[in-house]
């Protein structure tokens, strides 16, 4: 992604209040503002951010947008594991396998808008390499771990996976 406006927009994955979003991602630049990867509009769903350098995990409530932030601010260069989970109002924050902090933001997340990597006009674009996007609708990590080298195989309660290993052109397609 070039920061400037490559953007893989897609169908919208309804994920009913439990979500986990996951990827690999190298910056192209230290403390990015910048878009990930979200499904939202203006005032409804979520979005993984970059604040920063610190990755973010935004949520639209009743009482506005809300975020969960993970204390590692990453650096230009190096791959990261990063994940998100949200269970009902329960949110928190991976960075390779370790836990932030865990917060209660609000319930009821809305599915709204398309699914985007890259950004969002108007929005920090990402620049930099993203890799083995998974979202599932489930809770997959509530303490330290492992993170995986690769990503296994779709299951069940994977509503979408991108491994972004077609090699060429301007398409990327779902493994789930």
């Amino acid at each position: 992604f070039d920061g400037d406006d490559d953007v893989v927009v897609l169908a919208p994955v309804d994920h009913a209040d439990v979500l986990t979003v996951e990827f690999c991602v190298r910056l192209a630049a230290s403390l990015m503002e910048a878009i990930i990867v979200n499904q939202a509009d203006a005032d409804n769903g979520w979005s993984f951010e970059l604040n920063a350098g610190r990755p973010s995990f935004w949520i639209a409530t009743a009482r506005g947008w809300q975020v969960a932030r993970h204390s590692t601010r990453l650096v230009a260069g190096t791959w990261y594991h990063v994940a998100a989970t949200y269970d009902n109002g329960a949110v928190r924050v991976f960075v390779n396998g370790q836990p932030g902090i865990a917060s209660t933001l609000g319930a009821g997340l809305r599915v709204a808008g398309d699914l985007r990597f890259g950004g969002i006009a108007g929005y920090g674009r990402f620049a930099g390499s993203l890799d083995d996007v998974r979202i599932s609708q489930v809770v997959r990590y509530t303490a330290q771990f492992a993170p995986p080298t690769v990503l296994a195989a779709a299951g069940a309660n994977t509503l979408g996976q991108w491994v972004f290993n077609e090699g060429r052109g301007q398409t990327t397609a779902d493994s789930s």
